[in-house]
């Protein structure tokens, strides 16, 4: 509604006096004006609720938070967003040697955090560093493969290999363990580590165990400068503890790989919520169910196949997920190069699940549901993470799956130490496990399910073994990938060894004070995703 308003003499004369006093205030307080679209200054600082601490730092080692570790330190080569390999702390590189040789040009413009400069002998010393402990690395194929690493100018380096590698560039993007540490950061021996010191973003201004890791950005960076001028990263273990903080405004950013960010469904639940933005995205980790092929009851390939054809990966995906990950027709990510998706796991089909226990003499003799042979019943160990509730929750959906055909499942929560020392052991007949993303599969992953999981030889065997042999050393992109993708049906369809299951998408909550957020092309990283990260009011 609008009102009339009449100008009188009295009401001039009182507005001539307000103005007039005002005219004297301001000059005895000298108030700069504010310009028309001025913008408000805004302290540029992130807090980030992450799941752990961010451990010791150490890029050459595994006790460490990778996306802190992305924030100091840097690689030689590295990823955009879509998975291409791009030039970083190497502005270029040339393969020679019939590809047993890497020979990389530096850039001449980087320094480290304390002032040393980045140069060749750097480059060797942090390759050496590793070198001097390779069996703790030997999982990764560049490492097992390297021999030596050259000095040929200042800023030039070569790797010299023992074969021919296809996936050398791409295994050097990794957060670790080749990420370039300072000769400061390095002990008195030049080799073990000190202090985390890299060319990175940011620097570790302060550090305290299980309550905060302060980064300030790093002045003197070689690259692009970020907007955010302080990154606060907190260890938050529960993730309704993360989600309350985010909501009272404690920390601005949640983001991670699944339900490692928050539930899903809470993640469904922020929808509604105006001051909350959400952010997912395709997952390049997939999820996959091991079964142990030298257990006693599950040596019988007839065993495995019918657990195979018992499992629903749907109705798990919509009990503990949501419905919030994508169906995997194969253990990796769609996102996953290597991977053409040609070989696709077994379709449910109960009838012929219990047609191959009969064939292989289990029965239900006793009425109790579940079918048994020379007076002992088919029981399979389920070893699952006692800290993971949704794998608590697939075991479950899992246990009624397989007790449709007679089979019966224990159900073994165990600390996250016994949950890995089981898996490297053996101690299990099924258990949850997951790819680890684009950077490392499939030939990471094969080659640890070869070397350091003694009890899957009888699956990766024969063929499969000698097609991984040959892959690891074709270069031809076509040829190699039919060869993985072969080795994929044979787990899948031949030995029974893996079930896929789903793909984990990635997940970033935040506050609507954070603009600009992106996801890397891995799960992994967390620097290159906040480099345009702005905080607005």
């Amino acid at each position: 509604m609008k009102m009339k308003i009449k100008k009188s003499k009295s009401l001039i004369l009182l507005c001539l006096i307000i103005l007039i006093s005002s005219f004297a205030y301001t000059g005895c307080t000298k108030k700069e004006p504010i310009t028309s679209g001025e913008v408000k200054e805004v302290p540029q600082i992130l807090t980030i609720a992450r799941v752990g601490d961010i451990g010791s730092m150490n890029p050459h080692l595994y006790d460490s938070d990778m996306g802190a570790q992305t924030l100091v330190y840097e690689p030689l080569v590295n990823l955009d967003q879509q998975g291409n390999i791009i030039p970083w702390l190497a502005v270029s590189w040339k393969i020679e040697n019939d590809g047993r040789s890497l020979v990389f040009q530096l850039r001449e413009d980087v320094k480290f955090s304390d002032g040393e400069a980045f140069n060749a002998e750097v480059v060797k010393q942090n390759f050496d560093a590793v070198l001097s402990n390779a069996t703790r690395h030997n999982w990764l194929p560049l490492i097992d493969n390297l021999e030596t690493v050259e000095v040929v100018a200042p800023y030039t380096v070569a790797l010299h290999m023992k074969e021919a590698y296809p996936f050398s560039l791409l295994e050097l993007t990794m957060v670790r363990p080749i990420r370039f540490l300072s000769p400061g950061g390095f002990g008195a021996d030049d080799i073990a580590f000190d202090k985390p010191l890299g060319t990175g973003a940011y620097i570790l201004a302060e550090y305290v165990q299980d309550e905060r890791a302060v980064f300030i950005r790093n002045e003197n960076y070689w690259g692009e400068k970020p907007n955010l001028e302080k990154i606060v990263i907190r260890p938050v273990p529960d993730s309704n503890v993360r989600l309350n903080a985010l909501m009272a405004g404690e920390v601005d950013l949640i983001i991670g790989s699944g339900v490692t960010a928050v539930s899903y469904m809470d993640f469904k639940s922020l929808e509604s919520n105006p001051n909350v933005e959400g952010k997912i995205a395709m997952g390049d980790v997939a999820q996959f169910l091991a079964l142990n092929p030298s257990t006693e009851l599950l040596k019988d390939k007839s065993v495995r196949q019918a657990i195979a054809l018992a499992i629903d990966p749907e109705e798990i995906n919509l009990v503990a997920y949501e419905g919030m990950e994508s169906l995997s027709e194969t253990m990796f990510s769609t996102k996953i190069p290597e991977v053409l998706g040609n070989a696709k796991r077994s379709k449910r089909n109960l009838e012929k699940a219990k047609e191959l226990l009969a064939e292989a003499g289990w029965a239900d003799l006793n009425g109790d549901g579940y079918v048994e042979k020379n007076g002992e019943n088919l029981e399979v160990l389920y070893n699952i993470r006692s800290d993971v509730t949704t794998q608590r929750t697939v075991a479950e959906v899992v246990q009624a799956q397989l007790a449709e055909i007679g089979i019966k499942v224990n159900i073994s929560p165990v600390e996250s130490t016994v949950y890995f020392d089981r898996r490297n052991t053996g101690d299990f007949g099924i258990m949850p496990d997951v790819s680890w993303g684009i950077q490392y599969d499939p030939q990471s992953i094969y080659k640890s399910l070869r070397d350091a999981r003694p009890y899957f030889a009888p699956a990766f065997q024969g063929e499969a073994a000698t097609l991984f042999q040959q892959a690891l050393q074709t270069l031809d992109d076509n040829q190699r990938r039919e060869k993985f993708d072969r080795i994929a049906d044979i787990f899948m369809n031949e030995e029974f060894v893996i079930i896929p299951m789903t793909i984990t998408p990635n997940i970033a909550v935040y506050n609507k004070s954070v603009e600009g957020f992106e996801f890397s092309a891995n799960v992994w990283e967390l620097g290159k995703g906040l480099t345009n990260v702005r905080i607005v009011e």
